[in-house]
Formats: structure tokens, sequence, C-alpha cells
């Protein structure tokens, strides 16, 4: 509850009144900066309002708090879009897309005992959580996931600014974790559309954290824990996010131990020759300007 709490405690009015009266360190340099700023009752008069004042303000703001924390989401969420329908074209949009998320059962509006899910859960529930399960739902292509992650994200926003930060906003977890990458976030999910399943997932494995392509092209099932979202490589671990874990472990449906994740058409371990013709063959299907290699996917902008 941190994000609404005042960083002042203003006093009673009583306690106020009794402390001025009596603390005469506080009236000497009470009286030493009127007398250097202006010679005029009105500081005496706006000392006590503010005092008042912050405490009227301490004492609404706990109230409001304790509105909003059993406020129910499904109010939450009519609110924005009651403001969005202004905009008729983006008004629907945003309508559509939670309506998704709803029928899909994602933005829960009940809780477990079947009461309407309230504020305070979805705050111990968690805006992330919300935005890698729309990441995961098959039925979904990826630009319509990516639209319906953007749309959740603005009422994350916007819940954020309602409750002054009681529900504070989230960020998108994809794009954080990729945010430093020389190949924008934007032009590798329009790029690996047009990657086959397996080439795409290969992508991803380089793009969301791996030390290097050979590593990629050389991993065996037993380096995977599926349970903790985790890729053991030779020299580093990587946790990836949980999507793509999903469709990892759909690709490695019936593959044990030592056996390559990833094989060509003979059973044989992929070429790097070959994953590089693909992402030729990708980008120009794209229509990307951008040129990249699979190594360039592990590049960073930072210096």
């Amino acid at each position: 509850m941190d994000e609404l709490q005042i960083h002042f405690t203003p006093l009673s009015q009583e306690t106020w009144d009794e402390l001025k009266s009596k603390e005469s360190n506080f009236l000497r340099f009470f009286e030493n900066i009127k007398h250097r700023i202006a010679e005029t009752d009105d500081f005496d008069s706006l000392l006590d309002e503010l005092q008042s004042r912050a405490f009227q303000v301490k004492s609404a703001i706990s109230e409001f708090r304790h509105f909003i924390e059993e406020l129910p989401l499904a109010i939450a969420l009519a609110y924005w879009i009651k403001g969005e329908v202004t905009d008729i074209d983006q008004g629907v949009e945003k309508i559509s897309a939670l309506n998704k998320l709803i029928d899909q059962g994602i933005i829960p509006l009940k809780n477990q005992e079947g009461a309407p899910l309230i504020l305070c859960d979805l705050r111990w529930m968690g805006h992330r959580n919300i935005i890698n399960e729309i990441r995961c739902v098959k039925e979904w292509g990826t630009l319509e996931k990516e639209k319906l992650v953007s749309v959740y994200l603005q009422f994350s926003q916007h819940l954020g600014q309602m409750t002054f930060g009681f529900i504070p906003h989230d960020f998108d977890p994809d794009r954080r974790s990729v945010a430093h990458k020389t190949v924008r976030y934007e032009v590798f999910i329009e790029f690996v559309q047009h990657l086959s399943p397996r080439d795409a997932l290969i992508a991803k494995l380089l793009y969301f954290g791996a030390s290097s392509a050979a590593d990629v092209l050389s991993l065996q099932v037993n380096q995977i824990d599926f349970a903790n979202h985790k890729v053991s490589y030779p020299n580093q671990s990587v946790v990836y996010p949980k999507h793509l874990m999903l469709d990892l472990q759909e690709h490695t449906q019936g593959k044990k131990g030592e056996e390559l994740v990833f094989v060509n058409t003979r059973g044989s371990k992929i070429e790097r020759a070959h994953l590089s013709h693909s992402f030729e063959r990708a980008l120009s299907k794209a229509d990307i300007k951008e040129r990249f290699t699979p190594g360039q996917l592990l590049e960073t902008s930072r210096k």
C-alpha cells in the first residue's frame, strides 16, 4: 500500500495547537523567517491552513484507498471504457479486446468463491500474469496477441492513475526483456511470423536470451526445465517467457534425454547455413528493409 501513503503525518488540530503554544524554538524560528520575508499576519493563518488541509487530504486518501480496495474489477473496467468510447473507433476496438480477454477467462471478474473480483485481489494477482496469459492462448495469432496486450496495458496505466498508484501500472515483460536488443521488438514480431514453427522457436530462443546460435542448435531436451521456464546452456541459464516455453514443450513432445530439440528432415542437427537462409527468406516475405542474421538477434545496443 506504499503508493498511497502520505510521506508526512499531519498532526491532529488539538495536538497542533498545543505544540504551537509550547514550542519556543519553533516560535523563534517562525518569527525569524516571517521577518525576513514580509511583515504580514497572513503567514500565521497560512501555516494553520496548510496543517488543516494536509490533515483533510490524508483522511480523504485513507477513505479513498479503502473504497478502492473493495471496488469490483468490473466497475474499474466499465469506468475506463466509458471514458474511451468518446473516440468511437478506439472505443469499439478496446471493448472488443476486453470482451475477448473476459470470455477467455484471462481477465477474471469473479474470484474462486464466485464473488466479484475486487481491485485488492488484482493487486495481489498482478498485471504481468494477465499479460503472460494473453500470449499463451493458442487460438490467437501473434499480431492479435500484441494488440490485446497493448489494450490491457492501456487499462493498467489508467488504473494506476485513477487509484493514485494503489494498483500500480505494469510494463510489457517481453518488450522490457529485449529493450536493449539491436533488432527492435516490432521488427522481430513481424519477421518471426514468416518463419516455420521450428525456426520461429529457434529465433525466439536466440532473441530472448540465448548466448549463441550454436548453443540453441545443439540444445538437448534434458537441458530444459519446463516447470521453471528455464533452459540451461553450457555457459548460462536463461529464464524464458511462459508462452515460449509452452511452444517449446509442444515441439519436444515425445522426445527425451539427450535427443536434439531441433533437427532437420533427416533427423540430424540443423546447420547454421540453413538457419541463415531461412532468415533471409522470412525477411523478404515480411518486406522488412532491415537485414539481420541469427547471430544478430543476440546483439545488444549497449556499449
